[in-house]
């Protein structure tokens, strides 16, 4: 894997960049935001859970290590070089735990619930 996580934080593998002939100079890696879509309860079914929005823009990727505010995105590395320019090299799904997002939640939780 190109990347991978610890915490809130996102790391770019350099080793398997290079395993793949690639660096940081010839691949662009950025993340879309993957947001689920909040329903009403009177509009809340059993497709609720699964709809998601994966916001148009791809946030770069500036360091190694990225911290990501975000619960769940896209990486996406693309190439910046000849002949490939262009071209996705690399898609991952992540997933964060975000304590303070957490704390929205469960307050929507207890509002459901009375």
């Amino acid at each position: 894997a190109w990347t991978f996580t610890k915490g809130s934080t996102i790391t770019i593998n350099e080793t398997a960049l290079q395993e793949f002939g690639f660096t940081l100079k010839t691949v662009r890696c950025c993340y879309k935001v993957i947001s689920r879509v909040e329903q009403s309860l009177q509009n809340y079914d059993y497709y609720a859970d699964r709809r998601t929005i994966t916001s148009k823009d791809c946030k770069v990727l500036k360091n190694v290590k990225t911290k990501i505010p975000e619960e769940f995105i896209l990486v996406q590395c693309i190439s910046t070089a000849w002949p490939m320019q262009g071209d996705v090299l690399y898609r991952q799904y992540h997933a964060f735990f975000q304590p303070h997002k957490n704390a929205i939640t469960t307050n929507k939780i207890k509002r459901w619930k009375n």
